[in-house]
């Protein structure tokens, strides 16, 4: 266990302020190449699920950022509404959603075929009857998991009581597709999956009416980065979709022609540890998962931190989710370690994930010179508002000599307005009422 000399310390784990050193983030134009965005960090390969990717690399040429977030995904699904924090009056449970982003021979599929095996290990009924692909509406997902489902042997509707359902799906571009579709709610279905909430559709014959009261799903998708950036729309960045989705950037590892087959041993040895695991959980029935004393400052640190953070619009509506999304990956390296406290390596574990996502979102949508415009144009304008009151024309033609976007000047007014940093006073006039920005003090 890592010891904790100061709780208070969050530079040491907080993704914003602390970048892997391989990683070079530099301003790069559109049509410059980009360097890649480096290996995920050491220190999310913590425990059991990290154990497992490093004892399987010397046999696939797989990304292990890959095959750690298709194994903590499914692990996410497999342990069902066991599992769960309860922040305020919000109960946010562990179910992933994985976007695995890679070329044309990324070997993304070789990694889920990794994990596939060990829960067939594990559960064999799990991977035939809570792991689906194919899905061209929320009609067919809540079908699947209704409160009801159809025995074809008694030839009657029976309660369903295991609503777990992991989405698996090779192309992601054919949910993009299908989700773009006029009067589809497939992506609506899928928005409130992740969120726990029941899924129901109302129609007026009530035998074609369904609902699945306590669903549980997760989501593992492949695609390359043309076809996300071709097929996805500026409604996606905003209306919570996407944001719904840790972004994971794979490459093919290794060029690796001869490659032995993996050993039982490695598979059965996780396998043994997945059932203690699960054992743990079904005698404690229900567990509710808390901050450990230790690191509860440090946690409100990071908590406050994280919404302060300078980001572009894409960057911010893209991660949006920060808070609830690292208590989930909380959430699953605590349960894998048998206990209901969620420790300092947890934390750093998940916070490691959580930059491996900020770092692909940025990586794949060129945004860090955009966030690097960003933090100018703020800085720019609080040196100005601390002379003073000035309208957004007055700051456009004084600080940025009309060289700067009346939109970017106009969203960075807007997200400086919704911290608390400025505040926007309305000054009448002979004629029209100008609006002063000012500082608040």
């Amino acid at each position: 266990m890592i010891e904790i000399n100061n709780a208070n310390s969050i530079n040491n784990i907080l993704p914003f302020e602390k970048q892997d050193e391989n990683i070079i983030f530099e301003t790069v134009p559109e049509n410059e190449a980009k360097p890649w965005l480096g290996d995920l960090s050491n220190d999310a390969y913590y425990g059991i699920a990290g154990e497992f990717v490093k004892a399987i690399m010397p046999y696939t040429e797989a990304d292990p950022a890959g095959i750690l977030l298709d194994l903590i995904t499914t692990i996410s699904v497999y342990v069902s509404k066991k599992a769960y924090i309860q922040n305020g009056t919000e109960k946010i449970y562990s179910n992933i959603f994985n976007l695995v982003v890679g070329d044309t021979g990324a070997r993304k599929g070789t990694g889920w075929k990794i994990v596939k095996e060990l829960f067939n290990r594990l559960d064999e009924s799990f991977i035939n009857d809570h792991i689906k692909s194919g899905f061209s509406s929320g009609e067919g997902i809540i079908a699947r998991i209704s409160d009801k489902l159809y025995n074809p042997d008694t030839k009657e509707y029976e309660d369903n009581l295991d609503q777990r359902l992991l989405i698996r799906e090779d192309e992601f571009s054919s949910i993009l597709k299908v989700a773009g579709r006029d009067g589809n709610i497939l992506s609506q279905i899928i928005m409130q999956g992740f969120d726990s909430s029941p899924l129901e559709i109302n129609v007026k014959d009530k035998k074609r009416s369904m609902r699945s009261s306590h669903p549980h799903i997760g989501l593992i998708a492949d695609i390359t980065p043309q076809e996300l950036k071709n097929l996805t729309k500026n409604l996606y960045f905003y209306n919570g979709f996407l944001n719904r989705f840790l972004f994971t950037c794979v490459r093919r590892y290794k060029v690796e022609p001869c490659i032995p087959p993996v050993p039982d041993s490695i598979y059965n040895n996780t396998v043994l540890k997945l059932k203690d695991v699960i054992n743990w959980l079904t005698e404690l029935k229900i567990v509710r998962f808390e901050i450990a004393d230790s690191i509860k400052d440090l946690w409100s640190n990071i908590y406050h931190t994280i919404p302060e953070e300078i980001k572009d619009p894409i960057l911010a509506g893209l991660t949006s989710r920060a808070e609830p999304y690292i208590l989930k990956l909380c959430v699953i390296y605590a349960l894998l370690d048998k206990t209901e406290k969620i420790r300092y390596e947890h934390l750093k574990a998940a916070l490691a994930i959580w930059e491996r996502n900020v770092n692909s979102i940025k990586y794949l949508f060129n945004l860090d010179s955009q966030s690097k415009e960003y933090n100018y144009i703020k800085a720019k304008i609080i040196k100005a508002l601390a002379l003073g009151p000035l309208t957004q024309t007055e700051i456009s033609r004084s600080i940025f000599k009309g060289n700067m976007s009346s939109k970017k000047i106009k969203y960075v007014l807007e997200k400086l307005s919704e911290s608390g940093k400025i505040k926007c006073i309305k000054q009448s006039t002979k004629g029209r009422s100008k609006l002063l920005w000012s500082l608040n003090k």
